[in-house]
């Protein structure tokens, strides 16, 4: 017959309470570290989804303006009238006006390109995109005030923010 040492089952019957309870903790944190993963990866790629959808909207309106800028300057040049050929049939003033937010654009075009060119692509631990973002949005605000455009609805812009 084994020898049972006496205390050690007391000590056992006394503290079951708070050995099951050390052990469902354990149990309950390890369930909890691994549906806390999955949920931050579907959150993440949630956010990721939205910031990719709003730096998407920003690449397309520089290209768009872009574009329309070059085709207007290229029509301002060949658009003259057919009884005076050097004679522009646009308003003066109205074309000074373009030249003149075609010349205070192409910089805030290129420095809007330029930011979102420093998005991370990978999330890294030292990169603040938080910041970035809000750079780029006060440059597209900029360039819009400039243009003298209403980009649209800001309402997809108010829902992303960290």
């Amino acid at each position: 017959m084994e020898a049972v040492d006496i205390d050690k089952a007391f000590d056992d019957l006394v503290l079951i309470d708070q050995i099951e309870s050390e052990k469902g903790y354990k149990d309950g944190y390890e369930v909890g570290c691994r549906e806390a993963a999955a949920t931050g990866a579907g959150l993440g790629f949630q956010r990721a989804a939205q910031v990719a959808s709003e730096v998407g909207f920003y690449e397309g309106f520089i290209q768009q303006i872009e574009a329309s800028l070059n085709t207007s300057g290229a029509s301002e040049a060949s658009n003259t009238t057919a009884d005076s050929p050097s004679t522009p049939v646009t308003d003066p003033a109205s074309s000074e006006r373009a030249t003149r937010q075609l010349r205070r654009a192409r910089p805030l075009l290129l420095s809007l390109r330029r930011l979102i060119g420093q998005l991370p692509r990978h999330n890294t631990a030292d990169s603040d995109v938080t910041a970035l973002l809000d750079a780029i949005r006060a440059k597209f605000r900029q360039l819009c005030a400039v243009l003298r455009v209403n980009p649209g609805s800001s309402e997809q812009q108010r829902e992303i923010s960290f």
